[in-house]
Protein backbone atom coordinates (compact mmCIF):
# COMPACT_ATOMS: atom_id res chain seq x y z
CA UNK A 1 0.00 0.00 0.00
CA UNK A 2 1.30 3.11 -1.42
CA UNK A 3 1.08 5.82 1.13
CA UNK A 4 0.63 9.37 0.55
CA UNK A 5 2.84 12.38 2.81
CA UNK A 6 1.08 15.48 3.59
CA UNK A 7 2.94 17.28 1.27
CA UNK A 8 1.84 15.27 -1.76
CA UNK A 9 -2.06 15.29 -0.15
CA UNK A 10 -1.52 18.81 -0.83
CA UNK A 11 -0.18 18.90 -4.16
CA UNK A 12 -2.77 16.75 -5.33
CA UNK A 13 -5.84 18.78 -3.42
CA UNK A 14 -4.79 21.88 -2.02
CA UNK A 15 -8.55 22.41 -0.17
CA UNK A 16 -7.09 20.13 1.95
CA UNK A 17 -4.96 22.52 3.78
CA UNK A 18 -5.51 23.52 7.80
CA UNK A 19 -8.17 26.11 7.74
CA UNK A 20 -7.49 28.65 10.80
CA UNK A 21 -11.34 29.76 10.18
CA UNK A 22 -12.58 25.41 10.06
CA UNK A 23 -14.02 26.28 14.08
CA UNK A 24 -15.62 29.49 13.42
CA UNK A 25 -17.14 28.90 10.44
CA UNK A 26 -18.53 25.64 11.16
CA UNK A 27 -16.23 23.69 8.47
CA UNK A 28 -14.51 20.08 8.54
CA UNK A 29 -10.82 20.58 8.46
CA UNK A 30 -9.48 18.00 6.72
CA UNK A 31 -6.09 17.99 7.85
CA UNK A 32 -7.63 17.89 11.40
CA UNK A 33 -9.48 14.37 10.05
CA UNK A 34 -6.37 13.05 8.24
CA UNK A 35 -4.36 13.13 11.97
CA UNK A 36 -7.25 11.90 13.39
CA UNK A 37 -7.58 8.90 11.16
CA UNK A 38 -3.33 8.59 11.59
CA UNK A 39 -4.11 8.10 15.00
CA UNK A 40 -6.43 4.77 14.69
CA UNK A 41 -4.22 3.35 12.35
CA UNK A 42 -5.00 5.04 8.91
CA UNK A 43 -2.61 6.62 6.45
CA UNK A 44 -3.27 8.95 3.12
CA UNK A 45 -3.91 6.85 0.37
CA UNK A 46 -5.84 8.96 -2.29
CA UNK A 47 -6.22 12.75 -2.32
CA UNK A 48 -8.89 14.37 -5.29
CA UNK A 49 -9.96 17.54 -5.91
CA UNK A 50 -12.10 18.96 -8.51
CA UNK A 51 -11.23 21.88 -11.07
CA UNK A 52 -13.05 24.86 -10.43
CA UNK A 53 -15.60 24.55 -12.67
CA UNK A 54 -16.88 21.93 -10.99
CA UNK A 55 -17.78 23.89 -8.31
CA UNK A 56 -18.74 27.26 -9.64
CA UNK A 57 -16.97 29.86 -12.26
CA UNK A 58 -15.89 31.82 -9.32
CA UNK A 59 -14.49 29.25 -6.75
CA UNK A 60 -11.39 29.68 -4.69
CA UNK A 61 -9.38 26.62 -4.84
CA UNK A 62 -8.93 26.81 -1.27
CA UNK A 63 -12.58 25.77 -1.25
CA UNK A 64 -13.02 23.05 -3.70
CA UNK A 65 -14.86 20.30 -3.49
CA UNK A 66 -12.26 17.32 -2.58
CA UNK A 67 -12.11 13.54 -1.61
CA UNK A 68 -9.23 12.24 0.93
CA UNK A 69 -9.14 8.73 1.32
CA UNK A 70 -6.99 6.81 4.09
CA UNK A 71 -6.72 3.36 4.87
CA UNK A 72 -5.31 0.76 6.64
CA UNK A 73 -2.87 -2.26 5.67
CA UNK A 74 -5.84 -4.45 6.18
CA UNK A 75 -8.02 -2.60 3.45
CA UNK A 76 -10.20 -0.84 6.36
CA UNK A 77 -10.39 2.72 4.68
CA UNK A 78 -12.08 6.10 5.97
CA UNK A 79 -13.43 8.61 3.26
CA UNK A 80 -14.14 12.14 3.39
CA UNK A 81 -15.81 14.13 0.53
CA UNK A 82 -15.47 18.17 1.27
CA UNK A 83 -15.83 21.52 1.04
CA UNK A 84 -15.74 24.60 2.57
CA UNK A 85 -18.76 25.92 0.36
CA UNK A 86 -22.06 25.96 2.12
CA UNK A 87 -23.99 24.88 -1.21
CA UNK A 88 -21.92 21.38 -1.05
CA UNK A 89 -22.38 18.63 1.44
CA UNK A 90 -19.56 16.90 3.24
CA UNK A 91 -20.12 13.54 3.10
CA UNK A 92 -18.31 10.91 5.14
CA UNK A 93 -18.01 6.81 5.06
CA UNK A 94 -16.23 3.73 5.70
CA UNK A 95 -15.24 1.14 3.76
CA UNK A 96 -12.10 -0.82 2.11
CA UNK A 97 -9.27 0.12 -0.42
CA UNK A 98 -7.01 -1.78 -2.49
CA UNK A 99 -4.50 -1.26 -5.53
CA UNK A 100 -6.06 1.99 -6.42
CA UNK A 101 -9.85 0.45 -5.82
CA UNK A 102 -12.16 1.36 -3.27
CA UNK A 103 -15.68 0.71 -1.94
CA UNK A 104 -17.76 2.52 0.65
CA UNK A 105 -19.84 0.98 2.84
CA UNK A 106 -21.83 2.95 5.40
CA UNK A 107 -21.81 6.37 4.63
CA UNK A 108 -23.77 9.50 5.46
CA UNK A 109 -23.67 13.15 4.64
CA UNK A 110 -22.66 15.57 7.76
CA UNK A 111 -23.58 18.71 9.13
CA UNK A 112 -20.06 20.66 9.24
CA UNK A 113 -20.71 21.91 12.62
CA UNK A 114 -21.03 18.43 13.19
CA UNK A 115 -17.67 17.28 13.16
CA UNK A 116 -16.43 13.69 12.15
CA UNK A 117 -15.57 11.56 15.09
CA UNK A 118 -19.29 10.91 16.40
CA UNK A 119 -20.19 10.55 12.78
CA UNK A 120 -17.53 7.31 12.24
CA UNK A 121 -18.36 6.47 15.57
CA UNK A 122 -22.16 5.80 14.93
CA UNK A 123 -20.62 4.60 11.12
CA UNK A 124 -18.50 1.93 12.74
CA UNK A 125 -21.50 1.27 15.21
CA UNK A 126 -22.25 -2.46 14.00
CA UNK A 127 -18.83 -3.30 12.54
CA UNK A 128 -18.97 -7.17 13.51
CA UNK A 129 -22.42 -7.06 11.11
CA UNK A 130 -20.28 -5.27 9.22
CA UNK A 131 -17.45 -7.40 9.14
CA UNK A 132 -19.81 -10.78 8.65
CA UNK A 133 -20.98 -9.12 5.46
CA UNK A 134 -17.47 -8.71 3.80
CA UNK A 135 -16.11 -11.70 5.01
CA UNK A 136 -19.13 -13.42 3.16
CA UNK A 137 -18.40 -11.34 0.03
CA UNK A 138 -15.11 -12.18 -0.26
CA UNK A 139 -16.20 -16.06 -0.01
CA UNK A 140 -18.14 -16.10 -2.77
CA UNK A 141 -17.57 -15.99 -6.74
CA UNK A 142 -20.50 -14.70 -8.41
CA UNK A 143 -21.66 -16.39 -11.68
CA UNK A 144 -21.45 -14.82 -15.16
CA UNK A 145 -25.15 -13.86 -14.93
CA UNK A 146 -24.75 -12.12 -11.93
CA UNK A 147 -21.50 -10.27 -12.91
CA UNK A 148 -23.18 -8.97 -16.17
CA UNK A 149 -26.66 -7.72 -14.11
CA UNK A 150 -23.88 -5.73 -11.72
CA UNK A 151 -21.54 -4.25 -15.11
CA UNK A 152 -25.10 -3.29 -16.37
CA UNK A 153 -26.10 -1.48 -13.10
CA UNK A 154 -22.63 -0.12 -12.52
CA UNK A 155 -23.00 1.18 -16.50
CA UNK A 156 -26.55 3.17 -15.95
CA UNK A 157 -26.40 4.21 -12.08
CA UNK A 158 -22.52 3.71 -11.20
CA UNK A 159 -22.02 7.42 -12.78
CA UNK A 160 -23.52 10.89 -11.55
CA UNK A 161 -26.66 11.52 -13.25
CA UNK A 162 -24.84 14.61 -15.22
CA UNK A 163 -22.61 12.52 -16.84
CA UNK A 164 -24.25 11.91 -20.14
CA UNK A 165 -22.44 8.97 -21.82
CA UNK A 166 -22.01 5.91 -20.57
CA UNK A 167 -19.45 2.49 -20.98
CA UNK A 168 -20.99 -0.42 -22.10
CA UNK A 169 -21.53 -2.71 -19.60
CA UNK A 170 -19.02 -5.72 -21.29
CA UNK A 171 -16.04 -3.08 -20.62
CA UNK A 172 -16.58 -2.76 -17.00
CA UNK A 173 -15.94 -6.89 -16.76
CA UNK A 174 -14.37 -7.95 -20.00
CA UNK A 175 -11.12 -10.53 -19.26
CA UNK A 176 -12.26 -10.06 -15.16
CA UNK A 177 -11.93 -13.71 -14.67
CA UNK A 178 -13.27 -15.36 -11.54
CA UNK A 179 -12.78 -13.06 -8.55
CA UNK A 180 -14.67 -12.88 -5.56
CA UNK A 181 -17.42 -10.12 -5.04
CA UNK A 182 -15.15 -7.87 -2.86
CA UNK A 183 -12.11 -7.92 -5.71
CA UNK A 184 -14.87 -7.28 -8.50
CA UNK A 185 -15.90 -4.02 -6.97
CA UNK A 186 -12.36 -3.06 -6.91
CA UNK A 187 -11.90 -3.87 -10.39
CA UNK A 188 -14.98 -2.40 -11.57
CA UNK A 189 -13.97 1.28 -9.87
CA UNK A 190 -10.00 1.04 -10.92
CA UNK A 191 -11.51 -0.17 -14.41
CA UNK A 192 -13.96 3.32 -13.91
CA UNK A 193 -11.14 5.58 -12.83
CA UNK A 194 -9.40 4.92 -15.73
CA UNK A 195 -11.32 5.20 -17.94
CA UNK A 196 -10.97 4.71 -21.81
CA UNK A 197 -13.67 2.61 -21.99
CA UNK A 198 -15.93 1.84 -25.10
CA UNK A 199 -19.11 3.64 -24.88
CA UNK A 200 -22.91 2.65 -24.83
CA UNK A 201 -23.66 3.97 -27.76
CA UNK A 202 -20.29 2.90 -30.27
CA UNK A 203 -19.19 6.73 -29.93
CA UNK A 204 -16.27 8.23 -28.25
CA UNK A 205 -14.53 6.26 -25.75
CA UNK A 206 -15.41 7.39 -21.91
CA UNK A 207 -12.70 9.08 -20.08
CA UNK A 208 -12.02 7.94 -16.79
CA UNK A 209 -13.94 9.29 -13.31
CA UNK A 210 -11.78 12.17 -12.08
CA UNK A 211 -14.35 14.13 -9.84
CA UNK A 212 -14.31 13.58 -5.99
CA UNK A 213 -17.85 13.46 -6.00
CA UNK A 214 -18.15 10.73 -8.89
CA UNK A 215 -15.51 8.81 -7.45
CA UNK A 216 -17.68 8.75 -3.98
CA UNK A 217 -21.37 8.03 -6.17
CA UNK A 218 -19.35 5.15 -7.80
CA UNK A 219 -17.76 3.43 -4.63
CA UNK A 220 -20.87 3.77 -2.70
CA UNK A 221 -22.87 2.67 -5.72
CA UNK A 222 -20.75 -0.33 -5.86
CA UNK A 223 -20.49 -1.92 -2.81
CA UNK A 224 -24.15 -1.71 -2.71
CA UNK A 225 -25.26 -3.23 -5.48
CA UNK A 226 -22.98 -5.88 -4.55
CA UNK A 227 -24.75 -6.39 -1.24
CA UNK A 228 -28.06 -6.18 -2.65
CA UNK A 229 -27.24 -9.06 -4.93
CA UNK A 230 -25.58 -11.10 -2.64
CA UNK A 231 -28.56 -10.26 -0.26
CA UNK A 232 -30.60 -11.98 -2.99
CA UNK A 233 -28.96 -15.21 -3.65
CA UNK A 234 -28.57 -15.93 -0.35
CA UNK A 235 -25.11 -15.21 -0.04
CA UNK A 236 -25.38 -12.61 2.46
CA UNK A 237 -27.62 -12.44 5.43
CA UNK A 238 -31.20 -11.05 4.47
CA UNK A 239 -31.38 -9.28 8.13
CA UNK A 240 -28.11 -7.66 7.34
CA UNK A 241 -29.07 -3.69 7.65
CA UNK A 242 -27.83 -2.11 3.91
CA UNK A 243 -28.32 1.47 4.28
CA UNK A 244 -30.83 3.15 2.09
CA UNK A 245 -29.24 4.48 -1.30
CA UNK A 246 -31.00 7.07 -2.47
CA UNK A 247 -30.73 9.83 0.63
CA UNK A 248 -26.95 8.38 0.71
CA UNK A 249 -26.35 10.25 -2.92
CA UNK A 250 -23.92 13.21 -3.26
CA UNK A 251 -25.59 16.03 -4.84
CA UNK A 252 -23.84 18.01 -7.28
Amino acid sequence: MNNLSINRVLAAAPAVAKRKDADREGLIDTTQFLRFARRQGFLPVLAVQGSGHDDSAHAKEKNGRHLVIAARPTTAALFLLNSHTKDRRAHIGIGWWKDDGFLIGPSTPVQRWLGYEDVIEDLTRNTQDLGRTTRALQDWIPDEQTVRLLARTMSRRGYMAGVVNRPAWQALVENIGNPNAKELGFEIIRRMREGNLAAIDGGRRIKGVRRPDGLFHAAMVCWHQIVAAAQTQGKVDKDFDLPALDERLVRP
